[in-house]
């Protein structure tokens, strides 16, 4: 796979909380945030800490409160003690400042042992007057990376950073929800410091010396990025493609994980280098990649890779279709912009923070994976029966009561499919 240059970066700042919450993020309308829970189990007395990544989305410097709702029964009705020193704690970011807020929680003698006891944050920060500075939705790793490989690897692979938010009260849009179990035993440590914390990772200072070693980094991805084909990724696309629907509870029929694969790996492959207007290095998944350079263990295993970058090699895909679909169709498909956003609700319905639904599903991910159905295929796929499985897939797909799919699948479908049987027949592909 070979890159056509390097893409001139924009001006935001990096994305140092994807870095470390594989991409989980909640918006609000001055910050960006990830919470975890370390350690998730501990015995009573032993303290545990709510990490909470604050990451300002402005020039300016922004204000507010973090406020931590700790549970006061469990299940059965028995009272919980649970203790934190500080329940609302006000917060000072700098301008483009990324915070790590540590909070210490006890659970108090008196509690009972019990597993998954819920809490939440809620976030409260006034939006300054002053410009966005950062993608809200990604946007490259650190050059400058803020915290030393042991605690960078004990952030990322064991705390688990998530933003898992409830949205059907407004009032409690910007609240981040964890758990936490408490196991038999009592633990006492009078010494412990158990007041809230904000440490500071990184913030606009930095940001000359920032681009100057993220040239450097960008580099380095870019040749692993060029080992990167369908021989290595295809097979874990399609196995991550079922994972990531089963997981939410939309499982896919016959066909259609190839089909969305298809996509998925074209990106991967020479995509975002083939067709115009795009760029491997301004790519989501190569910008995801680049957090881990480092981490031998990811690079070389392809199903542990494919998981890592999934979501934002989904987002890449979605945008190279729409493009594939408008210069094919030669009718209006919607703008960029709009194709970016479409991006972002697909991937967020896979990571469970909006609905998934068929329209996500096949436009234009369907419709691109037959425009790519006889190009990205391996010697052991069987071509013929995963385009007549789509076919037999997209007949009940429609004939189910109450489910309509966009116009332009309903016009394109059968012609893409026809177009799909032509070019396995001029490659001359055995129906076998």
């Amino acid at each position: 796979m070979q890159a056509r240059g390097s893409a001139q970066r924009n001006i935001y700042y990096p994305d140092v909380l994807g870095m470390l919450s594989a991409g989980a993020r909640l918006n609000t309308e001055a910050v960006q945030a990830a919470m975890g829970i370390y350690p998730k189990q501990m015995a009573v007395g032993q303290s545990f800490e709510v990490l909470l990544i604050l990451q300002n989305i402005y020039d300016q410097k922004v204000e507010g409160t973090v406020t931590v709702q700790l549970p006061k029964k469990d299940a059965a009705g028995n009272r919980l003690l649970i203790f934190t020193a500080q329940e609302t704690i006000p917060v000072a970011l700098g301008p483009g400042e990324v915070g790590l807020l540590h909070i210490p929680i006890t659970p108090q003698v008196g509690t009972p042992p019990g597993e998954n006891y819920p809490l939440a944050v809620l976030l409260e920060f006034r939006r300054p007057r002053g410009r966005v500075m950062r993608d809200l939705s990604g946007g490259r790793v650190p050059g400058l990376v803020p915290l030393s490989p042991l605690r960078l690897n004990i952030l990322r692979n064991e705390v688990g950073f998530g933003a898992n938010s409830r949205t059907a009260n407004t009032r409690i849009l910007n609240t981040l929800n964890g758990a936490f179990s408490v196991i038999p035993g009592v633990v006492l440590n009078k010494t412990e410091n158990r007041t809230p914390r904000l440490e500071s990772l990184w913030d606009a200072s930095k940001l000359v010396e920032d681009e100057r070693l993220y040239a450097t980094v960008e580099q380095r991805t870019l040749q692993i990025a060029n080992t990167v084909s369908r021989a290595q990724m295809y097979e874990p696309v399609i196995n991550e493609t079922e994972r990531r629907f089963q997981l939410i509870r939309f499982p896919l029929l016959p066909g259609e994980a190839i089909l969305i694969a298809k996509c998925v790996t074209y990106v991967l492959e020479d995509g975002l280098q083939v067709e115009p207007g795009f760029s491997l290095t301004a790519g989501r998944w190569f910008q995801r990649l680049a957090a881990f350079i480092d981490d031998p263990d990811t690079l070389n295993n392809p199903t542990r890779l494919t998981r890592a970058i999934y979501l934002a090699a989904l987002h890449d895909a979605v945008r190279v279709a729409y493009f594939m679909l408008s210069r094919t169709v030669k009718e209006p498909v919607g703008a960029p912009d709009e194709h970016a956003a479409q991006a972002s609700r697909i991937a967020d319905a896979l990571d469970g923070r909006l609905p998934m639904s068929l329209s996500l599903l096949y436009m234009p991910l369907i419709l691109g994976g037959l425009m790519l159905h006889d190009a990205i295929r391996t010697p052991i796929e069987k071509p013929w029966q995963t385009l007549e499985a789509a076919r037999e897939t997209y007949r009940k797909r429609t004939n189910v009561g109450g489910i309509a799919l966009p116009a332009l699948v309903n016009k394109y479908f059968e012609p893409f499919a026809d177009n799909a049987e032509e070019s396995l027949m001029r490659s001359r592909v055995p129906r076998t």
